[in-house]
């Protein structure tokens, strides 16, 4: 019984903090200005929903991509960082595994909910994992407008 009790206590005290799903929008510059994003983005182009691109000739693929990272040990908005870069860095190797020229019109989509800003992505931190989920039309340019 005492055991039981015991478990009860400590199962009441850790899910409040494991239950944590804090929701952040994130400013894209300061991740992809970050010393990590200067080191690890591709110069596979990308452009948010609003931002304006070259004319579109052919889509070749909606591609998505979803990365956590760890957060424990880092500050949320450090751990959103790295997720979204990882997101993003997938999306580039996906771009040019389909030999596409563009990302264009990324969203943030996180536990189906969509986030549309040309300046902003969602990042949703647990308290041991952080995630970032971003979905994006991979394109081809007409020739020389890239």
């Amino acid at each position: 019984m005492r055991r039981l009790v015991w478990v009860l206590s400590v199962l009441a005290i850790a899910s409040p903090s494991a239950a944590r799903q804090t929701n952040h929008v994130m400013p894209v510059q300061e991740a992809v200005q970050s010393d990590l994003g200067r080191e690890r983005l591709s110069d596979v182009p990308f452009y948010f929903a609003g931002q304006e691109h070259p004319p579109v000739v052919e889509e070749v693929s909606v591609a998505r991509s979803n990365r956590s990272t760890r957060g424990l040990f880092r500050s949320d908005e450090e751990a959103c960082q790295v997720a979204f870069l990882s997101a993003l860095i997938q999306l580039q190797a996906r771009a040019r595994q389909e030999r596409a020229d563009a990302i264009v019109d990324i969203i943030s989509v996180t536990k189906n909910r969509h986030l549309t800003s040309a300046t902003e992505y969602r990042c949703i931190a647990g308290a041991t994992v952080v995630h970032v989920g971003l979905e994006g039309r991979l394109v081809r340019f007409q020739k020389g407008s890239r």
